[in-house]
């Protein structure tokens, strides 16, 4: 006997970073520095689908 069921989701995602510095370790030199911005990103999904089993 075979089974469908129908899927419905919702994902709801938010990332965030401070400003910040990366340092480059180089062997045979000094220490280069690069500056990061600040993040603030998020984003929605809305998940559909059918699943069957038999």
């Amino acid at each position: 006997m075979p089974f469908s069921f129908f899927n419905v989701g919702f994902k709801q995602s938010r990332y965030f970073t401070h400003a910040g510095t990366h340092n480059f370790y180089d062997v045979d030199g000094p220490v280069l520095s690069q500056r990061l911005n600040n993040v603030d990103w998020s984003s929605s999904m809305i998940i559909i689908g059918i699943t069957s089993q038999y």
